[in-house]
């Protein structure tokens, strides 16, 4: 929890935030992090099937779209 209020104040990238938020459970959170950086074009985005901070929120439907759109696939 620490780590994400540190990088709500912190110049981070949405990735490494929606990370913090899967692991902790804040499935609706992580999303909305994936989301902007995935608009945001974040060069860690490719690592989106493969980070295993992320396995939490990987059986969310929301999950196999936003790989889609990626383009990791």
């Amino acid at each position: 929890l620490e780590q994400a209020s540190r990088f709500e104040k912190s110049p981070s990238s949405y990735f490494h935030g929606a990370t913090y938020h899967a692991q902790l459970g804040n499935t609706d959170q992580a999303f909305e992090y994936l989301e902007r950086s995935y608009k945001r074009r974040e060069w860690n985005m490719h690592l989106l099937e493969v980070d295993p901070r992320l396995d939490n929120v990987r059986s969310d439907q929301r999950f196999g779209e936003l790989v889609r759109r990626v383009g990791v696939r």
